[in-house]
């Protein structure tokens, strides 16, 4: 998994693919040695490949990329434009995914729906619990919530970084 928000070959980098998680897609009739080549081709690109089915990509790809291009993209829409003036860190990088190709990710989107909109479902009750939480002024809730969220991205990042050190 890696990219970046801007095409076009002047946007070329020979590292794209350093350190990046690469999945090759297990199929019954390939080959060993032709998974073999294709782990050697990741590795040579600086990329550690991870083996996996078709079905579980689409599913994992709905949750940690395109979730994030819908939520980056709705974000930007709601900034207002006045905002400019105080734009920061935090709202380059939540917003950086908004910068994608709209047709790559038209494709994207209607070719992998029917895993996206159970993600995009789960992001929107996510959404409503803290808007509940704000309405109420309850700041446990609030503060449950950061915790949950804060807990399951370490868990997911150790994950990840477990799996790369594999």
């Amino acid at each position: 998994m890696c990219g970046k928000e801007v095409s076009s070959l002047s946007n070329a980098s020979a590292t794209l693919y350093q350190q990046a998680s690469f999945a090759l897609l297990a199929l019954e009739r390939t080959p060993a040695v032709a998974r073999s080549l294709a782990e050697q081709l990741v590795q040579a690109l600086g990329a550690h490949p991870v083996w996996m089915e078709a079905e579980a990509h689409d599913r994992w790809v709905a949750a940690i990329s395109h979730l994030p291009y819908l939520a980056a993209n709705a974000l930007a829409a709601v900034t207002p434009i006045e905002a400019a003036a105080l734009v920061g860190p935090g709202y380059l990088s939540t917003t950086r995914l908004a910068s994608e190709s709209e047709q790559m990710m038209m494709d994207i989107l209607a070719n992998n729906r029917e895993n996206i909109l159970p993600m995009l479902s789960a992001y929107r009750q996510q959404i409503e619990v803290l808007e509940k939480a704000l309405q109420n002024n309850d700041r446990s809730a609030l503060q449950a919530q950061f915790h949950f969220g804060h807990e399951k991205h370490e868990e997911v990042l150790e994950k990840h970084r477990k799996g790369i050190q594999a």
